[in-house]
């Protein structure tokens, strides 16, 4: 998990595989396989009360995306995707 500022602005996915992360001073994704829709869900919950503005949620079978941003600029994505989880993090400094 990054350890950057980005990264420490939300909490740290601990289930699943990680597979990916890419990160820069205002943008931060980090990818996982293997993730049950039960662990995707909880991290989603666990982010809800820190993302409370623009929120939206979708769900279907094998899907879900959840997106919220916060008074600090920074816009949160959430999707998963079978069992394929991305975590999206920017930081919108046009504030």
């Amino acid at each position: 998990w990054p350890n950057s500022d980005m990264g420490k602005s939300i909490p740290e996915f601990k289930k699943g595989k990680l597979v990916g992360a890419m990160e820069t001073s205002n943008y931060l994704l980090v990818n996982f396989e293997e993730v049950k829709q039960s662990d995707a869900a909880a991290y989603i919950e666990k982010n809800k009360p820190n993302f409370t503005l623009d929120n939206y949620e979708s769900k279907s079978e094998d899907m879900i995306s959840w997106y919220g941003a916060n008074d600090a600029g920074l816009k949160l994505t959430l999707t998963l995707s079978d069992a394929s989880f991305s975590i999206m993090l920017l930081l919108d400094e046009s504030e």
